[in-house]
């Protein structure tokens, strides 16, 4: 909480004492608590998954099992230990009880007893006699010789007595299981259940089972709304990992948000329509401040998808998105998606994955996606190969170690891309299949255009020859132009000088598509916001110097750039 991983928490305390451990968790107003918990599981060891290899010797031999194999053999191998327990028990009990019943033979004639050993003249010859008169085995004569004179008493036969009814009773007992197997296996279940009893605690794991819908075979994580129904509905389909989805209700119209920190909100279109107000232009904001950068209309039954740093895409349902007030800054995008998102090539987790996201479309066969990363890679995918997007998220361009996803558009295939450097350079081509030909999910792309030294690309929009675009640097100097003002080049060449700077030590570092009416929201990197309204900004041609917007303070530099 202190490291600013975990968010919505108002208080936190430790309860722990000798009955066990227990942290209470106070969140925030409107903050849902299954994402919190979600966070909790991603960031502690809260909850840990493992891997198990179900290894068994079977008939001697090392055998790895499933599950109702493992349990067939560990129930046939406990069958045969208990039978043999109950064999060995049985001749114990069956040699016990021959030998108590030759003492109460002997009791019974005592007084030939007492003759064959006052007139036998040793131990031997009264062994013999006796096992001819009295009709005993060795083994009861060896127990009568050796028996002490205390068992002739009236209390002993008693005791006797008891114990060869005991012993009577016990043998049919373990004849009757060891004859009938159902029998048998009653008693190995009061045995489990004994054990149970002695040594069990509560389960920890949970099985959830295949939704009857979800036959296409997809598999994915469970999602924040649909963990506690899956664990607890009960259907006749197979084990698997992916939970049930959420009961259907009728879609709902929303307003989906998502700010410049990376947070996402749901509101009603009431709600929103009430709670938004328009910025003024040139309005300066504090550093804490956050605000929208991107807002959809949409209905809780769709799906939008959001491409990370990392080049990976991942759904996340309009359904799963907490609905907060107008007034709430919403949750933070990274608990609403797969813990995998947050972590780069590395295993490192990152507070800030997304960079762009999009509500997926009804039609999509005229659809592609544009990527350009860090690097220079552009890339066209058509959006058909995102169709089968799970939880656990879908490479759609393959990165090089130091290399990051940095902006990615839908378009379409009669549209333009005009990509902008840190030095002013703008390059212009066409979207089709000569100048970028459509790729598959894991290519790297193809080289947009030469970086110079000291040189990185700030801005990628797509266009239309009558669309205009928006420069800004620095130092809080910018200018609009309209796209037929550069010329029309070939992917990969150097491009044209598009904005010429005043001073030295400026550098360009956004470029977007112009959209009359729009704010411009410009953050410095002492944390300032400013804004500016895009109809105030003068409109100009390739080759003039641009028109200062903001006024800086001295070593005040705008850093970020946000659209709309």
């Amino acid at each position: 909480m202190n490291a600013g991983k975990l968010e919505g928490i108002s208080d936190l305390r430790d309860e722990s004492d000798r009955t066990g451990i227990r942290v209470v968790i106070e969140l925030k107003r409107d903050i849902s608590p299954q994402v919190v918990l979600n966070n909790l599981y991603q960031h502690t060891e809260l909850q840990n998954n493992f891997g198990a290899i179900l290894l068994a010797l079977v008939n001697g031999l090392p055998r790895q099992l499933t599950l109702r194999q493992l349990l067939q053999e560990f129930l046939t191998f406990r069958e045969l230990t208990l039978t043999r327990f109950y064999n060995h028990d049985l001749q114990v009990s069956q040699r016990r009880c021959h030998i108590v019943q030759g003492l109460l033979i002997a009791l019974g004639d005592l007084d030939a007893t007492i003759e064959i050993l006052r007139n036998a003249p040793d131990g031997s010859v009264a062994k013999q006699i006796m096992q001819n008169r009295l009709g005993l085995s060795e083994t009861q004569t060896d127990a009568i010789l050796a028996m002490p004179l205390r068992r002739l008493t009236g209390l002993e036969r008693q005791n006797l007595e008891t114990e060869f009814n005991e012993l009577t009773k016990k043998i049919e007992d373990l004849q009757g299981l060891l004859g009938d197997r159902r029998e048998l296996l009653k008693a190995l279940k009061k045995e489990l259940r004994s054990l149970k009893r002695k040594y069990g605690d509560p389960r920890r794991t949970r099985l959830v089972v295949k939704e009857t819908a979800q036959k296409t075979g997809e598999k994915g994580e469970v999602s924040t709304e649909t963990k506690e129904k899956g664990r607890e509905k009960k259907t006749n389909q197979s084990l698997v990992t992916t939970p049930l989805s959420p009961v259907s209700s009728p879609p709902e119209d929303v307003t989906i948000e998502f700010t410049a920190k990376q947070y996402v909100r749901r509101t009603s279109v009431t709600e929103s329509s009430r709670g938004r107000s328009r910025d003024k232009g040139g309005q300066t904001e504090k550093t804490n401040d956050d605000f929208s950068v991107n807002v959809f209309a949409t209905k809780t039954d769709k799906s939008l998808v959001v491409l990370t740093r990392f080049g990976k895409a991942y759904p996340l349902k309009v359904a799963d998105i907490p609905t907060n007030g107008s007034r709430d800054r919403g949750s933070p995008l990274i608990t609403l998606l797969s813990p995998s998102a947050s972590k780069d090539g590395g295993g490192k987790v990152l507070p800030e994955i997304g960079i762009t996201q999009f509500i997926w479309p009804d039609a999509i066969e005229d659809l592609d996606l544009v990527m350009l990363s860090h690097e220079g890679k552009i890339k066209r995918l058509p959006l058909a190969e995102l169709t089968e997007l799970t939880n656990r998220g879908v490479t759609v361009i393959k990165l090089k170690e130091n290399d990051e996803l940095r902006y990615a558009s839908l378009t379409q295939r009669v549209e333009q891309v005009v990509l902008a450097t840190s030095g002013g350079r703008v390059l212009r081509f066409k979207i089709n299949d000569e100048q970028l030909p459509p790729m598959g999910k894991v290519a790297q792309g193809s080289q947009a255009t030469r970086l110079r030294k000291q040189e990185e690309l700030v801005g990628c929009a797509i266009v239309r020859p009558e669309d205009g675009v928006l420069l800004v640097s620095q130092l809080g100097w910018a200018k609009r132009m309209s796209v037929d003002s550069v010329r029309l080049s070939n992917r990969g060449d150097i491009g044209t000088q598009g904005f010429h700077f005043g001073n030295s030590q400026d550098s360009l570092v956004g470029l977007f598509t112009a959209v009359a009416g729009k704010d411009v929201k410009l953050i410095t990197n002492v944390g300032r916001v400013l804004r500016v309204n895009m109809d105030e900004i003068s409109l100009r041609g390739k080759d003039a110097t641009g028109s200062q917007i903001v006024n800086l303070n001295p070593s005040e530099k705008i850093i970020k750039v946000f659209h709309g």
